[in-house]
């Protein structure tokens, strides 16, 4: 894992982006689904996540489900997007406990 691992978005030419993780920089496509019919509800009718992001080519800075064999990682929940911080969620559908893992990204410059 790379703590200081990078992840940009970028519209030049289409629905692109970069990751960077220990000097190694991987490219892909990305969909950014939110709104209404993109939300997903607790069953108490909470708000899990605001909508999807799937991605094409490649993954997050270390976007895989390390109980699942490092597999790759290409569709998140998006629990958190502001113009400064990103939280994305993956839900590990072959434990029966529950196991979610969780990625939070902020934006170059941002100071908590």
């Amino acid at each position: 894992m790379d703590i200081n691992g990078e992840f940009y978005f970028d519209l030049e030419g289409g629905l692109n982006f970069q990751s960077t993780e220990h000097g190694k920089t991987s490219t892909g496509s990305f969909n950014l689904k939110v709104g209404d019919e993109d939300r997903v509800l607790t069953d108490a009718g909470e708000v899990w996540s605001i909508g999807k992001l799937d991605l094409a080519g490649a993954s997050i800075p270390y976007g895989i489900s390390v109980n699942e064999d490092n597999k790759i990682i290409y569709q998140f929940d998006i629990c958190r997007l502001t113009e400064d911080e990103l939280v994305l969620a993956y839900l590990n559908p072959s434990v029966d406990y529950g196991e979610t893992w969780f990625w939070r990204f902020k934006r170059k410059g941002f100071n908590y």
